[in-house]
């Protein structure tokens, strides 16, 4: 699915993936903490507030683990250097899952949706 209805966190290795800082970049890596950011997927983006949280196109083709970054969201945010995000259902959960581009490897964070 590249839409959920509900808005959500994401935790990798239980630890919630947090908001970006005030003073953070119009790009910036994403770090976990305990103020955790509100997501959104929509059309394939995931979204906090101005933000999209995304694994870039233009990645290196080494099989070492590949960076999620932030990106300031914009009125055109399908220009977006970035892959599209995806939701899996797991049972009583969802799998957020960012694809990558040269070998579709997708790499998996739980997701606890809020006000379902």
């Amino acid at each position: 699915m590249d839409t959920l209805t509900a808005s959500f966190t994401i935790e990798v290795d239980g630890t919630p993936i947090a908001k970006v800082g005030p003073d953070a970049e119009d790009r910036a890596q994403a770090t976990t903490g305990p103020d955790a950011a509100v997501f959104t997927l929509k059309d394939g983006r995931l979204r906090s507030g101005d933000w999209v949280l995304a694994r870039p196109t233009r990645e290196d083709r080494s099989f070492a683990p590949k960076p999620v970054r932030w990106y300031k969201a914009s009125a055109e945010d399908d220009k977006l250097p970035v892959h599209p995000v995806s939701a899996h259902e797991d049972g009583d959960t969802y799998q957020i899952k960012f694809a990558s581009m040269h070998n579709n490897c997708l790499t998996p964070c739980a997701v606890s949706l809020i006000g379902v």
